[in-house]
């Protein structure tokens, strides 16, 4: 029997709407931390902490350990899969970003509108419409602390 490629387990494993990966309780969410870490898993295709450690480098310079923690954690919730590979644990994630974003938009409209997709279109027209008609206090500008888009969105 042959392992299923990394992308057929995409397809055979997403993660359902009421998909219960630990002890009849929704997926976990991810923090900050453990999303950077899974962008360097699937956009940087790395595998090792050490290979994680070094992409998160220049805007997060976190320890060794730290990093390690919450790749164990991400494995303890499922996100990610490790095996063993000389001295060092090598990574995969186990849902591709699609899923997992798809996954969080889901929560999203669950928690904070009722399961309504509708309220969610409401919210983001009203939103687009007031940042057209107000004026801004603040400079349109980007400043420097402010993180790169792709850092804000899923």
């Amino acid at each position: 029997m042959t392992k299923p490629s990394f992308k057929t387990k995409f397809e055979e494993n997403p993660i359902p709407p009421s998909s219960n990966l630990n002890l009849g309780t929704r997926p976990k969410r991810l923090t900050a931390l453990e999303l950077k870490c899974m962008k360097a898993l699937w956009f940087k295709r790395a595998k090792t902490i050490r290979e994680i450690q070094g992409i998160l480098r220049p805007t997060n310079p976190l320890a060794y350990t730290t990093i390690l923690t919450i790749m164990d954690r991400l494995a303890q919730k499922g996100f990610v899969g490790r095996h063993k590979q000389g001295r060092a644990h090598v990574y995969h994630p186990n849902y591709s970003f699609e899923t997992s974003r798809q996954q969080a938009v889901r929560d999203l409209i669950e928690c904070y509108f009722n399961g309504s997709t509708n309220q969610l279109i409401s919210v983001i027209s009203k939103g687009s419409t007031e940042n057209q008609t107000s004026s801004k206090p603040y400079s349109t500008k980007k400043s420097p602390t402010s993180p790169p888009l792709n850092e804000c969105l899923l």
